[in-house]
């Protein structure tokens, strides 16, 4: 069965709007901190159960849920660990956090970012992201993707038409 993965970090938690006040400024979506911001911000060894909610990320996953379920799909999150390893707590915290909010979606991880296009098994499983190197990967390995940018009403829209199947012209059908 065909799945769409949810990104935890930038799509349902907001990792920036936590790291901002300790780095002192916000990257842009889906961009990686220099390791000066990395060393502050991974210094709270539990900084993924801290985490703040992204604005609408209910209703993103209540949505997604829905879709999936009107197309007989699954659900999953996808998330990663740091590319150092150097958060010990990082596969029971951001678990915790996800089981806290949506109880039932499993959670997977790449187990790093680059990783995740090798959960990619059918040609539509979708994967929901806000890293645009995440996003071509999984197209290359032959899924479905979408970058999400913040707005859960464009995302959600771009969801729906990936999975609308695409209507038949009647004229290519005769010759």
């Amino acid at each position: 069965m065909a799945t769409i993965y949810l990104d935890m970090d930038g799509v349902v938690s907001d990792f920036d709007g936590y790291a901002e006040p300790i780095v002192g400024f916000r990257t842009p979506g889906g961009v990686r901190y220099d390791q000066e911001g990395w060393s502050k911000i991974s210094a709270n060894q539990r900084v993924y159960r801290d985490l703040p909610e992204m604005p609408d990320a209910h209703r993103l996953v209540r949505e997604v849920q829905e879709l999936a379920k009107e197309n007989n799909m699954d659900v999953g999150f996808l998330t990663a660990i740091p590319r150092q390893n150097d958060v010990p707590w990082v596969h029971w915290d951001k678990f915790k956090w996800i089981e806290a909010r949506w109880p039932g979606i499993p959670v997977f991880f790449g187990p790093y970012s680059n990783d995740k296009h090798f959960h990619c098994k059918s040609l539509n499983d979708v994967l929901i992201d806000d890293r645009p190197s995440n996003i071509e990967e999984w197209r290359a390995a032959g899924g479905k993707a979408i970058l999400h940018e913040g707005d859960v009403v464009a995302t959600l829209f771009e969801l729906r038409s990936l999975l609308r199947p695409t209507p038949v012209d009647p004229k290519s059908l005769a010759s």
